[in-house]
């Protein structure tokens, strides 16, 4: 019986075609959590996700660690709030990232063991006034509204 799980599948794809990350490119997207956590080495470090907010890859997310106790991984963690429209302060909360839009730039990869997929890579400040950014873009050159 080919269909005999037809139901069960379908169900799995839909619930869970939103946690695959989108393509490489540029997209908006929004800071949807923000959570500091130790590694297993005991370093500190914040787990951020984004949610895309636009296009065809609405919905889908990603997800990236900004390691702090280092200072390349905390200049990115300093970057990311001042793109997210915050001022740097000795009084950071990552509470404070949650809900702030940005464009944020996906690439693919290749591990060390052959292992390929997209990481986020950087974002910028979001500018509602700017054309969206290509990747989003279902016509060249018309943005989604």
């Amino acid at each position: 019986m080919f269909f005999s799980n037809y139901d069960a599948a379908l169900k799995n794809y839909n619930d869970n075609k939103d946690n695959v990350p989108p393509p490489p490119g540029e997209y908006v997207a929004i800071i949807s959590s923000a959570k500091n956590n130790p590694d297993a080495n005991n370093k500190s470090y914040m787990l951020v996700s984004f949610r895309v907010e636009e296009g065809e890859q609405e919905g889908k997310r990603v997800t990236t660690r900004f390691y702090y106790d280092n200072e390349v991984g905390a200049g990115r963690l300093i970057a990311l709030a001042i793109d997210a429209g915050l001022k740097p302060s000795a009084k950071f909360d990552e509470a404070l990232l949650v809900g702030k839009k940005v464009v944020i730039k996906v690439k693919a990869y290749t591990s060390k063991d052959g292992n390929t997929g997209v990481e986020y890579h950087y974002c910028k400040p979001f500018n509602p006034n700017a054309e969206a950014p290509a990747s989003q873009q279902t016509v060249p050159g018309v943005p989604f509204a």
